[in-house]
């Protein structure tokens, strides 16, 4: 996990016993894993070190005001921004 980064815990399997909720939540796996994101547009340093875990099968959004990020995080993390 990088520095600074939330940290992500994968879903609770609340009706497995637990010796089986424990095996799946260990080989539970990251669907995307972006760390240490930087973004620059000309001399602006836009995205600072972003990480974003997400694992198999979570739902995630980006909130955030006019001109946080959101859009360019997304744009970088799929390559329509230069990282």
């Amino acid at each position: 996990m990088c520095a600074g980064c939330w940290p992500v815990t994968p879903p609770l399997f609340v009706n497995l016993p637990a010796r089986l909720a424990n095996d799946r939540q260990e080989a539970w796996m990251n669907a995307l894993e972006v760390k240490d994101l930087h973004t620059y547009y000309g001399k602006s340093h836009i995205l600072d070190g972003v990480c974003l875990h997400v694992k198999e099968g979570e739902l995630v959004t980006l909130l955030g005001r006019n001109g946080a990020g959101k859009s360019t995080t997304l744009r970088s993390v799929v390559g329509l921004t230069p990282a």
